[in-house]
C-alpha cells in the first residue's frame, strides 16, 4: 500500500485508549494479534439502489472507487438487481439500473475479483399477478411480526403457477447478464422475501429450501461453474420459526447444492462449532445504518470498536462482506478489508494506514483518534417535526411540504467535549496536509461530520448547518429521486426531494 506504514495504534498515547476506547478495544487489538491468516472472503456489496451514490455516480467515479477498495484487498463485489423496481426486463429503468450493475461487474472482472450477484429466493416484478403473492402478516404459523421490507409483490411459491413464474423471471435476470455474468450468486430469505402461509412456513427451512434448490440448478445451467451461496439474513427472527434448526437438520443434503452459507454477524456463534453441513461460513458486516438516520445524512460514521469486535470470537468464519449504502462508511470498508488481508492488525492500525494514504503520514495519530471519538458520539436521528408530531425519514408521505415543519436532530450520545476534541485533532491534521488532501471528499466528509456534530452539540436550532448539509449531499451524488433516508438532513434538501416521499414500509 502506497505511503502505508504500520505504526498504527502503538504511537497513541496509553492513556486515550484506555478512556476513549476502553479495554474492549485493547483486548480486541491483542486478540487480532494471535488470530489466523488472511481471510479468504474479502468482498463489499454495493446497494446499488434508491439512488444513491453507487447509481448517481458518473461510470468513472464507481470504476475508479471499485480499483481503490482493491489496493486494501478487496477479492469480490457483490451487487443486486431489485426486481421490484420494475415491471419487466425491458422496462428502460431497469436497462439503466442494468447497465450499472454490469459496469461494476466488468470492473471487478478486469481487476481480477469475484462477483456476486444478489437476489431474493420469491423476488418479483412490481406488477406481478396479485393472486399469486406472498402473505407477510403475522398471527399464523408461527410468525409474531410482520416481514419487514416487503413489497407485497412476492410471490408464494406454495400457489399453482407461482414456482414456474418465479423460475422463470430468475431466468430472465440471469440471461440478462450473460455477457458480464457472476462468478457466484447468492439467495435471501427476508428483507423483503418470503410468505407465512401454512404451506411456506417456516420459510427459512421449508419453502425457502425447495426453491433455492430449483434455483441454483438453474444458476448452474446458465453459468456454468458459479458457485451458489445461501444466506441466512433475519432466521428466527420473525417468531420462534425453527429455521436454524431446520437448516442444521437438511445440512447435508443441502450441502450437495450450496457452496457456501452467509449470515448475520449475530448468528455467528450458531455455527462456531459447527456449521449446517460442514459448509464454509461467511457474514455480513453492517457498515452503513448502525447509528444515523438518514443514512450518512451527518458525514462519515467511523465505528472502529465495533468492527473490530466483528472479528472476536468467530475463528471460523471464512470472512466478512460489508453491505455499502454509499461512500461515507469508505474509512469503515478500508477498517474491515484491512484486518480481513492482514488480521495482525487492529482497527486502528488500518485507520492509521488509511490516514497516511489519503492525507499524509502526519496525520495518522490525530485521524484515528478522531475516528474513535466520533464513533463515541454517533447516534444521529433526524425526523420532520410538525406540531409535536415526528415523521420519520422512511415515512414521510401525507406530510405537506408547504406547512410549518422543522427538522429535528436528535444525537443522544453525542458530547460537546469530544465534538470540540474531534475539530481540535482535523485542524491538527490539516496542518500537516497538501491542499489536495484537505479538498479530497475522503477528509471532507470527515471535517463536515465534525464540524456538524460540534454545532448540533452547542446549539442545533441557531448553528446555521444548511451549508454543511448541502455540501455533503453534493459529495453523495443526490439528487431529486433520492430517498429521504439518504437525502441529509436540512429542509431545503428534503424540500427538494418532496416529489418522491412515500412510505418505505420499513
Amino acid at each position: 500500500m502506497k505511503g502505508a506504514k504500520n505504526n498504527g495504534a502503538d504511537g497513541l498515547p496509553c492513556k486515550f485508549l484506555l478512556t476513549v476506547l476502553g479495554t474492549a478495544l485493547l483486548a480486541a487489538a491483542r486478540t487480532a494479534v494471535a488470530s489466523p491468516g488472511t481471510y479468504p472472503e474479502r468482498s463489499v456489496y454495493f446497494a446499488t439502489h434508491f439512488s444513491n451514490w453507487y447509481e448517481t455516480a458518473s461510470d468513472a467515479e464507481v470504476a475508479n472507487y471499485v480499483e481503490e477498495l482493491a489496493e486494501w484487498g478487496l477479492t469480490g463485489i457483490a451487487v443486486w438487481f431489485d426486481m421490484h423496481d420494475f415491471a419487466c426486463m425491458d422496462d428502460p429503468d431497469a436497462r439503466k439500473r442494468l447497465a450499472r450493475l454490469k459496469l461494476i461487474f466488468r470492473t471487478a472482472k478486469r481487476l481480477g475479483l469475484q462477483r456476486d450477484l444478489h437476489f431474493l429466493a420469491n423476488e418479483s416484478f412490481k406488477d406481478s399477478p396479485p393472486e399469486l403473492r406472498a402473505d407477510w402478516r403475522p398471527g399464523k404459523n408461527g410468525y409474531v411480526r410482520s416481514l419487514s421490507g416487503h413489497y407485497h409483490v412476492e410471490l408464494c411459491p406454495s400457489k399453482p403457477g407461482a414456482t414456474e413464474l418465479l423460475l422463470k423471471w430468475r431466468k430472465n435476470v440471469f440471461e440478462a447478464f450473460w455477457d458480464e455474468p457472476p462468478t457466484s450468486v447468492t439467495s435471501f430469505p427476508y428483507d423483503q422475501g418470503g410468505c407465512t402461509c401454512s404451506n411456506c412456513a417456516p420459510w427459512g427451512a421449508n419453502a425457502y429450501l425447495k426453491l433455492c434448490r430449483r434455483i441454483s440448478g438453474l444458476s448452474r445451467e446458465i453459468f456454468p461453474g458459479v458457485k451458489f451461496n445461501l444466506s441466512t439474513w433475519r432466521f428466527d427472527t420473525f417468531g420462534k420459526l425453527g429455521e436454524w434448526e431446520g437448516l442444521f437438520a437438511k445440512g447435508d443434503e443441502v450441502r450437495t447444492w450450496v457452496d457456501s452459507i452467509y449470515v448475520d454477524p449475530m448468528d455467528l456463534a450458531r455455527t462456531k462449532a459447527l456449521s449446517p453441513g460442514g459448509m464454509p461460513v461467511f457474514a455480513m458486516s453492517e457498515i452503513s445504518m448502525r447509528g444515523m438516520l438518514p443514512w450518512g445524512g451527518y458525514g462519515a460514521n467511523p465505528m472502529p470498536a465495533r468492527l473490530q469486535g466483528e472479528f472476536l470470537g468467530n475463528p471460523g468464519m471464512s470472512g466478512l462482506r460489508p453491505y455499502s449504502e454509499g461512500i461515507y462508511e469508505d474509512l469503515n470498508m478500508v477498517v474491515v478489508l484491512g484486518i480481513l488481508r492482514d488480521p495482525s492488525k487492529s482497527a486502528l492500525d488500518v485507520v492509521g494506514d488509511y490516514a497516511a494514504r489519503y492525507f499524509g503520514e502526519g496525520t495518522r495519530t490525530p485521524i484515528c483518534e478522531a475516528a474513535a471519538l466520533m464513533e463515541e458520539n454517533l447516534s444521529h436521528s433526524a425526523t420532520a417535526c410538525l406540531g409535536g408530531k415526528k415523521r420519520s425519514p422512511y415515512s414521510l408521505e401525507g406530510l405537506d411540504p408547504s406547512s410549518d415543519w422543522h427538522v429535528l436532530h436528535e444525537c443522544k450520545r453525542l458530547d460537546a467535549t469530544r465534538a470540540k476534541r474531534v475539530l481540535e485533532l482535523l485542524d491538527e491534521a490539516e496542518r500537516s496536509m497538501n491542499v489536495i488532501a484537505r479538498a479530497s471528499w475522503r477528509f471532507r466528509v470527515l471535517r463536515l461530520r465534525a464540524e456538524l456534530d460540534f454545532a448540533l452539540a452547542r446549539d442545533a436550532k441557531t448553528a446555521d448547518m444548511a451549508p454543511l448539509f448541502a455540501e455533503l449531499a453534493q459529495i453523495y451524488r443526490v439528487s431529486r429521486n433520492t430517498k429521504p433516508f439518504l437525502v441529509p438532513p436540512s429542509k431545503p434538501l428534503w424540500l427538494d426531494v418532496v416529489g418522491t416521499w412515500h412510505d418505505m414500509g420499513l
